[in-house]
């Protein structure tokens, strides 16, 4: 799967886990369309979509960076 911010391409693994008061906290976000990501993990079972704007694709993509700081994972641009 890959990752979509801003319009660049991101190469990274399907989902991330992480430990979260004992218990597993898992999301990955894919494209719906071109202006619509959806946002999916298994905290509460919820489901979020962003629509593509500059400050949805901020948070988004803050988020996405945090959180695979927090578990060592590099998330590389790639231009194509």
């Amino acid at each position: 799967m890959r990752y979509y911010t801003g319009g660049a391409k991101l190469e990274a693994i399907s989902s991330f886990v992480l430990p979260k008061s004992l218990k597993f906290f898992s999301f990955f976000i894919q494209s719906k369309t071109d202006d619509e990501y959806q946002f999916n993990t298994n905290y509460n079972g919820s489901s979020k979509s962003f629509k593509n704007d500059k400050t949805q694709r901020r948070k988004m993509n803050g988020y996405l960076k945090l959180i695979a700081k927090c578990v060592g994972i590099n998330i590389t641009r790639r231009k194509e």
